[in-house]
């Protein structure tokens, strides 16, 4: 049967019509369209290696505006800016109600089974609760902070306000994020924001600093990075609308949302720990050391952060696949495919972690040479960044084939563990402490892991022992096509 025709939706067109320059919105809708032919070509091949690539290549340029941030600032007021950054990272993982990590989960499910209706209740709600979920959320904390007097300290207010101000951008983010990842088009929804976003963070520190005069404080490099994240998340809505229209036919929608979020809920609470157990060392460093302290071991945090990107990389790819075997019941399948994510996840990392084992000193030095003090914490966290590359793709394995209480449980307990342990070792061994304390925490949090995969899904993915099988199932994924699946929506990425 045909496709019917309809009309095209942008960002641009959503209500703003009548105030958004023609031109801009025609150069716009153009990006989008060459931008969604590559990511949602038939080539799986080309999309799995790009977003392999673009992940890792990102975690680079992140780095590098990081580096231009710290530089920029001191390492006092850098802590600010990181506490703050950390924070806005919290409250962000939650705003949405995990409703992106829902489209991830169902997405691929009503492609499978041709629930269009679904589809398009999904879409539409998704993007309306979580969006008003964040801006009241951010007009509340703005209120609080700008009325409560005292209730911070006074450097901290005004770059708390800015990343407030910012929280309705990263709900749209993740719900793009979520919406393509769920249709097997990761690349459209993560190109913005690891290309885009940190080069528009490097220019805005070298106009800020450079051209402007600014000082460099935290609230002046906050503005930046708000500037920046807001710019971003625009021109990922654009992007994303021109791929995701026509796709489904116009037509009634059928809203489940009690069914959304009760698995959205335990997504974003299991987030929303997961980004606790990643943050919480950060925070309480800063509570019980102070401003420098914490700049200096955020800085490490971000060194490590090179390796942790390698599984966010292969989650991005294999994330739909599972929900994909897990809704056509391919347990065979699914048991392959989270070996390979396991494989692609874990040899790459071991390999970057020893790089930068060797190079971590001159890493450091480039936030500057305060910095370099942090090597024996960068040391201790690497461990912990390297073990959870072994076990992340199971994790997400486990969440997205609707074991996601069990997933919550457990990162609870971890996180428990991680903040009474920081608590202690802090004041005893100050920022070696909270390494060590974290990853004590990330290796009891790995074990219960897979003990849960085991005991429900009835097997441990492990990785290939031999270089040769590497080879081979990296091949298989290259040169593999996409899975056409039931009904005439088009490919999901296999």
């Amino acid at each position: 049967m045909p496709k019917k025709k309809v009309p095209s939706v942008t960002a641009v067109d959503l209500g703003h019509q009548d105030c958004a320059p023609p031109g801009l919105a025609a150069r716009a809708g153009r990006l989008g369209v060459l931008v969604g032919r590559v990511c949602r070509s038939d080539n799986g091949a080309l999309r799995a290696l790009m977003v392999y690539g673009l992940r890792i290549g990102g975690a680079g340029l992140i780095f590098l505006a990081q580096i231009a941030i710290a530089r920029w600032l001191t390492p006092a007021e850098y802590g600010v800016f990181a506490n703050v950054w950390v924070i806005f990272l919290l409250i962000g993982g939650w705003v949405s109600l995990g409703l992106g990590g829902a489209m991830i989960r169902f997405v691929p499910e009503y492609l499978a089974l041709g629930r269009e209706d679904l589809l398009r209740g999904l879409r539409r709600a998704g993007r309306a609760v979580g969006l008003t979920a964040a801006i009241v959320l951010a007009c509340a904390g703005i209120a609080v902070l700008t009325l409560g007097g005292n209730i911070v300290e006074p450097g901290y207010r005004m770059p708390l306000v800015l990343a407030l101000a910012a929280l309705p951008f990263y709900a749209m983010s993740d719900i793009n994020d979520g919406l393509c990842r769920g249709h097997g088009w990761p690349l459209r929804g993560i190109a913005p924001i690891y290309v885009l976003r940190p080069l528009l963070m490097i220019a805005g520190v070298v106009i800020a600093a450079l051209a402007l005069g600014l000082e460099p404080t935290a609230t002046n490099a906050m503005a930046v990075v708000a500037i920046a994240f807001s710019l971003t998340v625009l021109v990922q809505t654009v992007i994303t609308e021109s791929g995701t229209h026509g796709l489904v036919p116009a037509g009634p929608s059928r809203y489940e949302l009690k069914t959304w979020l009760a698995v959205s809920m335990p997504l974003v609470l299991m987030e929303g720990m997961l980004a606790l157990m990643n943050h919480v060392d950060v925070l309480l460093v800063g509570s019980l050391r102070g401003a420098e302290e914490v700049g200096l071991y955020y800085a490490a945090t971000r060194v490590v952060a090179l390796v942790s990107f390698v599984p966010y990389a292969v989650i991005a790819v294999f994330g739909p696949r599972f929900s994909h075997g897990n809704a056509m019941n391919d347990h065979d399948g699914l048991r392959e495919t989270a070996r390979q994510a396991v494989t692609l996840s874990l040899l790459p990392s071991l390999v970057l972690g020893i790089a930068i084992v060797a190079t971590g000193p001159l890493l450091l030095a480039a936030f500057g040479k305060e910095f370099t003090a942090a090597y024996n914490v960068l040391l201790i966290l690497l461990v912990a960044v390297t073990m959870r590359a072994a076990v992340a793709p199971a994790q997400t394995m486990l969440a997205m084939t609707g074991h996601h209480v069990i997933c919550v449980v457990i990162l609870a307990g971890a996180l428990a563990l991680n903040t009474g342990l920081n608590l202690i070792l802090i004041p005893l061994a100050g920022t070696v402490g909270a390494a060590t304390a974290t990853t004590i925490a990330i290796a009891v949090e790995i074990g219960l892991s897979l003990v849960a995969v085991r005991s429900r899904l009835g097997f441990v993915p492990m990785p290939y022992g031999d270089v040769r099988h590497l080879v081979a199932a990296l091949r298989g994924i290259l040169t593999r096509r996409a899975v056409t699946v039931p009904g005439p929506k088009g490919p999901l990425a296999g």
